[in-house]
């Protein structure tokens, strides 16, 4: 008994923590909102993740949001007995890849202008490939951008025929 641990005994977690706000003299006492990212990521099982949350929601009344990827959750039949008992509301994000992928293109910081125009123009190919990749990854798509702005670079300093790039893309 003398050696057995609490996590909760070493991270004290209030339901109200003070902060310090901008033209404030005193901190502000805030209502703490916890969020944990990644779930399905974490190393910790599910059922002692879960009940680490239920501790917060319960216990404490502490505001708790866990973001996931349920379909990559590796103890799935576990995850749904127990998330029944500790999540009040899932919320599914459905996203517009699409319109997402336009706007990463739009904003994209290049060295220069043209390789912007070059995406813009191949945008349709891009598109077809994510889909058809079955990736719903977006941080690939923009290491793709990024990636093949040093072949853009290269193929246009060895003066190579740029009708071929769009699908070597």
């Amino acid at each position: 008994m003398l050696l057995s641990i609490d996590i909760h005994d070493f991270l004290p977690i209030e339901k109200e923590v003070y902060c310090i706000v901008a033209g404030e003299e005193q901190p502000v006492k805030k209502k703490l909102v916890l969020v944990f990212d990644d779930f399905e990521r974490c190393k910790i099982g599910v059922i002692d993740l879960l009940g680490i949350i239920n501790t917060y929601v319960e216990d404490k009344r502490i505001k708790t949001i866990v973001i996931a990827s349920e379909d990559n959750i590796e103890d799935e039949e576990n995850y749904k007995t127990f998330k029944e008992k500790v999540v009040e509301r899932t919320v599914k994000l459905d996203m517009e890849y699409r319109r997402i992928q336009q706007e990463m293109i739009e904003d994209y910081k290049t060295e220069t202008s043209e390789y912007k125009e070059f995406l813009k123009k191949e945008s349709p190919k891009l598109f077809q490939v994510f889909e058809e990749s079955g990736s719903r990854n977006l941080r690939t798509f923009k290491s793709c951008l990024i990636d093949f702005e040093r072949v853009y670079g290269l193929w246009h300093s060895l003066k190579l025929p740029t009708d071929g790039m769009g699908e070597a893309l």
